[in-house]
């Protein structure tokens, strides 16, 4: 799918209500807006418990604001592949409430003021790395083959923006953003190994189980087999019976009984693809030897 008009749009709609959020904080009180950053020292010895969710409504300036936007807009349906979207919103919650927490307790007893969008940003693009090779990966948006190299474009000129607006790598505000983009790097590749692992598991565990239906399914193929002997037999030892003479003359009988291989072929195709993906004809072979069995 090509970008377009329609993309455009959906882009403007994520970036204006973040860009009026971020306006906001610029012209907010400072009695207000100084209540809504991280401030570790604050959390951990004024209890200021709501700064751990209130950080990223703050954002330290319009280039973290760019790159929330690009993440929300290209990086967020893309992981909508593998995982659902009610799954990525948690995430964040969590990713966001964990960076509060952990930072709390790293720079309790420095001066360091925490805001912003970074962390989480960071974390879900290389949580998109980590799965950019996964099968049907992306195959929904648009760009999904140029999209690597956007998101390369977009963390360069993410650093780039923040180390020369502050002018050299000792500023505060540097260490606060570069820190948040590093957590949530970590975290990131830290959480695709835990989703992956899940996931192999889950896998893992369906295959057994068709596994153990295709081998309960083969268990039953004898008592099935002798079954149908016993009513041939049955049938044959019926005398002067009009069903005898019916069931005896129908070619359809003999195919049920002597081709026991199609059977065979139409039980193990139950057994993998399920009885959805049988034929009409195969439908029908099965419906008529129940009905020749009855």
């Amino acid at each position: 799918m090509k970008f377009n008009r329609k993309h455009i749009f959906q882009l403007l709609y994520i970036f204006l209500p973040l860009m009026g959020i971020y306006l906001l904080g610029i012209y907010l009180p400072i009695e207000i807006k100084n209540l809504l950053p991280l401030v570790p020292n604050m959390v951990f010895y004024n209890y200021e418990f709501w700064r751990l969710i209130t950080f990223p409504l703050i954002s330290p300036n319009l280039v973290s604001v760019i790159l929330i936007s690009y993440v929300i807009f290209a990086i967020i349906p893309q992981l909508k592949t593998v995982l659902k979207g009610k799954d990525i919103a948690i995430l964040s919650i969590l990713i966001i409430f964990l960076q509060g927490i952990v930072f709390s307790l790293l720079f309790r007893d420095y001066n360091y003021i925490f805001s912003g969008t970074d962390g989480l940003s960071f974390f879900l693009i290389f949580l998109f790395v980590g799965f950019r090779f996964y099968p049907n990966f992306g195959k929904h948006q648009f760009f999904p083959s140029k999209i690597s190299l956007v998101t390369l474009l977009m963390v360069l000129f993410w650093s780039s923006i923040v180390v020369l607006s502050s002018g050299n790598l000792y500023n505060k505000e540097v260490f606060t953003q570069i820190s948040s983009a590093v957590f949530g790097i970590n975290l990131g590749i830290f959480s695709y190994f835990l989703i992956k692992a899940e996931m192999l598991k889950r896998k893992r565990k369906l295959l057994q189980n068709k596994l153990e239906q295709a081998k309960a399914i083969d268990d039953e193929l004898p008592k099935l087999y002798e079954y149908a002997v016993n009513q041939y037999e049955k049938a044959a030892m019926m005398q002067n019976s009009s069903k005898k003479d019916d069931i005896l003359n129908s070619t359809s009988y003999y195919e049920f009984y002597a081709d026991e291989e199609m059977l065979n072929q139409i039980l193990d195709k139950i057994s993998v693809h399920g009885q959805d993906s049988l034929t009409f004809n195969e439908k029908r072979y099965l419906e008529d030897y129940s009905n020749y069995l009855k």
